[in-house]
């Protein structure tokens, strides 16, 4: 089985997956260090909000709520 990359808002939600890439500047690394998300943890979308609003993300026991823009720039590992 292949492995591709995609952003964690694209579905399927509710699936566990690793982060491997982070695309974004200094500022997306600050906020998603201060939230505790880094390269390499296990996450998964919980839901997202309506109206394109923030997602819900689990991470290392934790609840996080992520705006889109820096969600859309968030990769993870998904199986085809």
């Amino acid at each position: 089985m292949k492995n591709r990359l995609v952003n964690i808002t694209q579905p399927p939600f509710e699936t566990p997956a690793k982060v491997v890439s982070i695309e974004g500047g200094p500022n997306v690394w600050e906020r998603l260090n201060e939230v505790g998300l880094h390269l390499g943890d296990r996450i998964m979308v919980i839901r997202q909000a309506s109206l394109r609003g923030p997602l819900l993300v689990q991470c290392g026991g934790l609840e996080l709520a992520i705006g889109r823009y820096i969600a859309a720039k968030i990769f993870v590992q998904a199986p085809i």
